[in-house]
Order: structure tokens, then sequence, then C-alpha cells
């Protein structure tokens, strides 16, 4: 049943850190996960403390079966739309799904 309510394809993206010859750190993405199942459903209004007092407005809440993720590394992309991983729980307090706040990305 749960399977039947994805709708979308998404991927799961890794920051990483790169230097160059000159010793400059810059950050990219790296993909990490394609073609995952999950359904991207908006909410509104919810404020997430993501640490250091910074509160942010969740835009939107992910549903995806259960896998090992870190909301501080992690980052999301739903066709052409990029997410911020604000916070992560599991569904139930059960490993059947994720329930993964985000915050679009502008």
């Amino acid at each position: 049943m749960f399977d039947g309510l994805m709708n979308n394809l998404c991927s799961l993206w890794v920051e990483a850190e790169t230097q160059s010859t000159g010793g400059e750190v810059s950050k990219t993405w790296t993909l990490v996960a394609s073609g995952i199942r999950c359904r991207l459903d908006m909410k509104r209004g919810m404020e997430v403390n993501t640490g250091g007092g910074r509160m942010v407005k969740a835009s939107h809440i992910l549903y995806m079966r259960w896998r090992t993720m870190d909301e501080r590394k992690h980052r999301v992309k739903i066709g052409n739309d990029n997410y911020n991983i604000l916070l992560v729980s599991s569904g139930g307090g059960t490993k059947n799904h994720l329930e993964i706040l985000l915050e679009r990305i502008h």
C-alpha cells in the first residue's frame, strides 16, 4: 500500500569538498542514489531549528522508504528542484519509511 502512494522519483546528493591546486576549498554535490520512489507534499508554517539558533520554515515534506541519511550532509532533487533536508524522522518510529522536512532552494 505504501509504495502505491509514491508518485515521484527523487535523487539523493551528498555534500563533498574539493580543493584546488591553489588550496581553495569549494563545496560540490555528488549523486548518491537516483530513481528513489517518493512522495512530495506541501508543508507550510512549521519552523525547524537547524542548529546554531537558526529557525527555518519547512516548505515541503517528503516520504520515502527507510534508508540511512544525514540531514546535515544530504540534499534531495526532484525534477529540476533542489531541497535542503531540515529534519529526518522515522515514520511511526519504525524503519519502514522516512518523513523528511525540506526547504526548497530558490
